[in-house]
């Protein structure tokens, strides 16, 4: 019983002295790479108070804090992206590609691009006098990149904004990126892959691009109706359809056009008819329809609606009749205010 004693004091003992402590991979990443023996020292235990202490500071500030809590939550609040791409050049280049962000019609300070780049420029020039002074930049730096990281590729992928909290009439289902996805963000082992795969590829996107570029060059100024247009239209393009596929067929509601795509080819394109827009006062008359229940107060509209669908058959020449809802609220409506002439003009088109 004295030896299983004694032999457990020994391990206290040396475990208290460091002599069982790996030490930890961050440690040797930066130990190597700026060849001084300071980054030896880290002790993880002193590091995880300070970061958890930055994180709270921080979490009102960030795009998706859950996201990033829960994820360093997993990883024990190292700092894995820093050890896994500072010393490879990967936060350079996540920094480079927020700075070319601006191409896209984006301001690069959304990202923290500024922040970004001074603690980058912090730990590249190596001039910590103790390990205590690490810490807190190291904290920072993890968590700024997690965050530009996750807002950028979401930003460039799949637009800065969900039209659906945008537009209460915005009806297609666009796909969003979910937790599952940016913590599979945040592990990947490639970040350089990650960010070439945001980008936009798309014929029409590199062309609104380019006119972007051109615009800018032509007024020196961002502040132009002709620029704003195309920054909207890119951030349209973003938004990404439930589904992908090679043929489609688009109708483009303002333009009265539409077009039926094989990849690139056109195979149709026609015009067609379309709705009007809404009047200005229809949400207002709305609500006194639904008060007093007079079709006479019920407004009017025939827009045409958003939809994304699928359709594996076309009818030729259908048969149309009136549906009873445009029967009831357009038909009548007419019939009860010019009955006389409302008949004479159904007369007429029988003749």
């Amino acid at each position: 019983m004295k030896k299983t004693l004694l032999f457990f004091a020994l391990c206290l003992l040396l475990s208290s002295c460091g002599w069982f402590n790996t030490e930890p991979e961050i440690a040797t990443v930066l130990t190597k790479h700026f060849d001084n023996k300071l980054y030896k020292k880290f002790d993880t235990v002193a590091y995880d108070l300070v970061f958890n202490k930055k994180l709270d500071e921080l979490s009102k500030k960030l795009s998706n804090p859950k996201v990033i809590t829960a994820f360093y939550d997993s990883h024990q609040n190292n700092p894995i992206l820093i050890t896994r791409f500072y010393t490879n050049g990967g936060l350079d280049s996540l920094r480079s590609y927020i700075e070319a962000s601006k191409a896209d019609g984006f301001n690069p300070e959304a990202f923290k691009v500024n922040e970004l780049t001074d603690l980058l420029g912090t730990l590249n020039a190596n001039q910590f006098k103790t390990i205590e002074e690490v810490y807190p930049v190291i904290a920072a730096l993890e968590i700024r990149t997690a965050d530009a990281l996750l807002k950028y590729h979401n930003a460039i992928r799949y637009g800065a904004v969900n039209p659906r909290k945008i537009f209460n009439r915005y009806y297609i289902a666009n796909k969003r990126p979910d937790s599952l996805a940016m913590d599979s963000l945040l592990n990947s082992e490639d970040i350089f892959a990650v960010l070439k795969d945001a980008q936009q590829t798309s014929k029409n996107y590199l062309a609104l691009k380019q006119a972007l570029a051109f615009y800018r060059d032509s007024l020196k100024t961002d502040n132009n109706p002709a620029i704003r247009s195309i920054k909207l239209n890119m951030e349209r393009m973003r938004w990404q359809l439930p589904m992908k596929t090679d043929e489609v067929v688009m109708v483009n509601i303002p333009d009265f056009s539409l077009t039926w795509l094989d990849k690139q080819d056109t195979l149709t394109h026609m015009n067609v008819c379309v709705g009007s827009k809404r009047e200005a006062t229809y949400a207002e008359k709305m609500k006194l329809y639904l008060k007093s229940g007079s079709l006479d107060d019920k407004p009017k509209n025939h827009e045409t609606p958003q939809l994304f669908s699928v359709f594996n058959a076309i009818q030729v020449n259908p048969i149309w009749n009136i549906p009873v809802s445009i029967a009831q609220s357009e038909i009548y409506y007419q019939a009860i205010k010019v009955p006389l002439l409302f008949v004479e003009q159904q007369h007429q088109s029988l003749l």
